[in-house]
């Protein structure tokens, strides 16, 4: 690893943290050095959210679902190229990629998959989403033309005009777009 911060911890570990690759615990002793622990480098992260089980990290790298804690565990990947953004929908994660389209993945048999299809017609997924989110039960998503619930469109802007933000505050259940 590059390093970028050096942490001595206690009996000979080191943490080597690196903003460039992975980060490693190493152990210096008699011997020299041996790597104990290496942590992937989940940079650079453009987005992320918290789910019931740890962080769902938008990066570089793709996605990843990741423990948080003493350390961080990988719970599971999936290499996607462009993702831009992220959001949780019930047990789902939506990923915005740089082309327009949406990718929905979900853990299948104890890993992740993509479960685009399993939608049902509850989002257009080939549409450039803005925001993305659960209400009542209910999958609300916002892109540059339209919101959606459940795929069907209950508002559209007018000709000429795009969304170009969202924000939503569930508790008073109260949305913003920014034309």
């Amino acid at each position: 690893s590059v390093p970028s911060a050096l942490a001595y911890l206690d009996s000979g570990v080191v943490f080597v943290g690196s903003a460039l690759a992975d980060s490693q615990l190493v152990r210096i002793g008699g011997d020299g050095i041996d790597v104990v622990d290496e942590m992937v480098n989940l940079g650079p992260i453009v987005d992320f959210i918290c789910i019931e089980s740890g962080l769902v990290v938008c990066g570089g790298s793709g996605i990843r679902n990741v423990r948080f804690g003493v350390g961080v565990t990988e719970l599971g990947a999936a290499p996607l190229s462009g993702a831009r953004r992220v959001w949780g929908v019930g047990d789902r994660v939506v990923v915005g990629l740089a082309g327009g389209e949406n990718v929905v993945l979900g853990m299948v048999a104890g890993e992740v998959a993509d479960v685009t299809q399993g939608m049902g017609g509850l989002m257009k997924v080939e549409e450039k989403t803005v925001e993305c989110f659960e209400c009542d039960g209910k999958v609300i998503q916002v892109t540059g033309s339209a919101m959606y619930c459940d795929g069907d469109a209950v508002w559209t802007c007018d000709e000429g005009v795009e969304v170009l933000h969202a924000a939503i505050s569930a508790g008073s259940r109260s949305l913003l777009l920014a034309t």
